[in-house]
């Protein structure tokens, strides 16, 4: 499972990087597109500003061109910018060149469709190792000379700017995907942290409710075979209908308190609450577990205030204290004593229940009330625990907006229920905790 979820989450790095480096390859191409283009209009509205500056001078005295009383064209714009030009006749006879202007036969085809169409043109061409960017355009017949213009500027600075700038988005776009692949994984591994939980707390408890299922069910299949592998007499099938009934009886209390958690897991545990008795409760309870004190040889004593009341689920109730008893009962040793004290607390009431019996080791204080935990050897299957009472007792009190805890003693064991006195304490504390029961961490 832990596999199948780290192939999980490198398939969410892998998809969501490869859908942000597509997103951003597209972004950085769009944009280094877009700023070539600005790139491009300035180069042209450039050489467009000296075009005109050279065709206002132009001048045509009987044969011979010159510019501004000059034999030549500027080959600079005022800016600095070195440019080449080209004066073509009407025939496509190159009457001026000044400047690095391209070759002839590279724009014969665009100037003698500049002538035809009278319209400029912008093109792009190359001179040996160099690109250039060229403005070819109409001579205007006011300037006394029917011809075509051509302009030209290098295109390597250019060029070098627009690889500078196309590395710098290729870096950024890289750097962030490697960040978002980064954030990914780590979104990715925070968000499958609970389903991790989920998994190893779920496989956890599936080992250990197949462990409390498998022995019963050993038990009663030796004893059924032993049983009818020979005629037997009466009381020995008695006795095999005995060890059963109490398996039976052992799976169905196990099923019972295995629903029970369940249904609190799932938020479908819902108290019916009432006002209880607390003092009178706790007596009531603890003389239906004097017959089995009285046969273990234990001493059941309870001791309570008067005026306790709180508002309660009398059956979910009854189960925590049951579930106590029977703990403590089934780990006193004879001769010993339990005691049941219901006191009140400020806006608590409190139930202690407290035997005298080996306590619990400080090494096994913070998983006890875990699902399928057992203090010691002691508190195993021979004293007929599954390690579910104490998580049960628990759910029962948290879902009643109070709490259960082991408290330190000189001997034995003494386990403390606060219940709220209002049911206004007891809502507020079911909407804080529903959340946490349906988290399945205390399966461990």
């Amino acid at each position: 499972m832990k596999r199948q979820l780290y192939r999980t989450r490198r398939l969410l790095t892998l998809g969501a990087t490869g859908v942000f480096a597509v997103a951003a390859a597209a972004a950085s191409f769009a944009l280094w597109i877009s700023f070539s283009h600005f790139e491009y209009a300035a180069v042209d509205s450039t050489l467009a500003n000296q075009a005109q500056l050279v065709l206002s001078g132009l001048q045509d005295s009987n044969g011979q061109i010159t510019f501004s009383g000059s034999d030549s064209a500027p080959a600079e714009t005022a800016n600095g910018i070195a440019v080449g030009v080209l004066l073509f006749d009407s025939r496509g006879n190159v009457v001026a060149r000044v400047g690095t202007a391209p070759s002839v036969s590279s724009l014969a085809s665009t100037v003698k469709t500049v002538a035809r169409s009278r319209q400029p043109l912008t093109t792009t061409t190359g001179l040996g190792l160099s690109i250039q960017r060229v403005l070819v355009e109409p001579v205007p017949a006011g300037a006394g000379f029917n011809g075509v213009l051509a302009l030209s500027r290098p295109l390597s600075e250019l060029n070098e700017t627009l690889r500078l700038f196309g590395i710098s988005l290729a870096s950024v776009a890289l750097a962030l995907t490697m960040l978002a692949g980064a954030l990914t994984y780590l979104l990715a591994g925070r968000a499958l942290r609970p389903v991790e939980a989920m998994t190893g707390t779920l496989q956890r408890f599936t080992a250990d409710a197949a462990h409390e299922l498998r022995a019963p069910l050993a038990i009663m299949r030796t004893e059924l075979e032993v049983s009818l592998s020979k005629p037997r007499g009466a009381e020995e099938y008695r006795q095999t209908q005995r060890v059963v009934l109490d398996e039976v009886l052992r799976l169905g209390s196990l099923a019972d308190e295995l629903l029970t958690l369940a249904q609190a897991d799932a938020g479908a545990l819902q108290p019916r609450l009432e006002d209880v008795d607390l003092a009178d409760f706790a007596e009531e309870t603890a003389a239906r577990w004097h017959p089995l004190a009285r046969d273990a040889q234990v001493r059941l004593e309870t001791h309570a205030a008067t005026d306790v009341t709180v508002p309660a689920d009398r059956l979910l109730l009854r189960r925590l204290l049951d579930n106590l008893l029977d703990n403590a009962i089934r780990h006193t040793p004879p001769g010993g004593s339990i005691s049941v004290s219901v006191g009140r607390d400020g806006d608590a009431c409190t139930v202690v229940v407290a035997d005298t019996g080996p306590g619990v080791a400080p090494d096994q204080r913070n998983r006890l009330f875990g699902r399928f935990t057992r203090s010691d050897a002691a508190r195993g299957r021979d004293t007929g625990g599954a390690g579910l009472g104490l998580a049960l007792c628990r759910v029962i009190a948290e879902l009643h907006g109070g709490r259960i805890a082991l408290e330190d003693t000189q001997q034995g064991a003494a386990f403390r229920v606060t219940l709220p006195v209002t049911a206004g304490q007891h809502g507020h504390a079911i909407a804080s905790q529903r959340s946490g029961w349906r988290g399945l961490g205390r399966y461990a």
